[in-house]
């Protein structure tokens, strides 16, 4: 079932996969079932950041989104990940979840693992 929902999810366009994943993000219960709640920043030149969902009404705390659709093997690395964390610190995020339906190589764990925020790595298969 996984792999076939990945197989549908490799057909959507960049646009429509990170529209998804806010969407996923908000309907495992992370803010409010209000959609102003989550919007999506992805487009050329957005900073790493592909979407933002805030988790209070006054925008105090939120969770900052990056969506990395790959081919089936596709790895993201180090580096994408230091961009990213680099981009949450730009916006001053103390959280973050980065997704993608391919995997994370271990060094890109290992950078995640070193910082004191809170980040999360969602792989294909989570």
């Amino acid at each position: 079932m996984a792999t076939a929902l990945l197989a549908r999810i490799h057909c959507l366009t960049h646009n429509c996969f990170e529209g998804l994943i806010l969407d996923v993000v908000r309907a495992v219960g992370f803010a409010s079932t209000r959609p102003d709640m989550g919007h999506k920043v992805g487009r050329c030149g957005d900073g790493g950041i592909d979407g933002v969902i805030d988790l209070d009404d006054l925008g105090l705390d939120a969770i900052y989104l990056q969506a990395k659709r790959l081919r089936p093997g596709g790895v993201v690395g180090e580096a994408d990940v230091r961009d990213f964390l680099g981009s949450l610190e730009t916006h001053s995020a103390s959280k973050g979840v980065f997704v993608t339906t391919g995997q994370f190589s271990l060094p890109a764990m290992m950078v995640v693992n070193s910082v004191t925020r809170r980040h999360t790595l969602l792989n294909g298969q989570k």
